[in-house]
C-alpha cells in the first residue's frame, strides 16, 4: 500500500471536528484510506475531508 503524511479531519461532529495529522495508507483503487487502525472510505456526503498537504 501506498502511504503519506495527511490532514484528517472528522466532519461528523460539525465544522470544529477534531482533526489529526498522520501517517495514512491507501487501498489499491485509492478509494479507501487506513488511519489509525481504521478504514476511511469515501463518502456520498461529504463528512470526512482529508487534505493532502504540501
Amino acid at each position: 500500500m501506498k502511504s503519506k503524511v495527511m490532514y484528517i479531519e472528522n466532519k461528523t461532529e460539525g465544522h470544529h471536528g477534531p482533526a489529526w495529522i498522520g501517517k495514512v495508507e491507501f487501498s489499491k483503487s485509492g478509494q479507501t484510506v487506513y488511519f489509525d487502525n481504521k478504514a476511511l472510505k469515501k463518502l456520498k456526503i461529504q463528512e470526512l475531508v482529508v487534505t493532502i498537504l504540501m
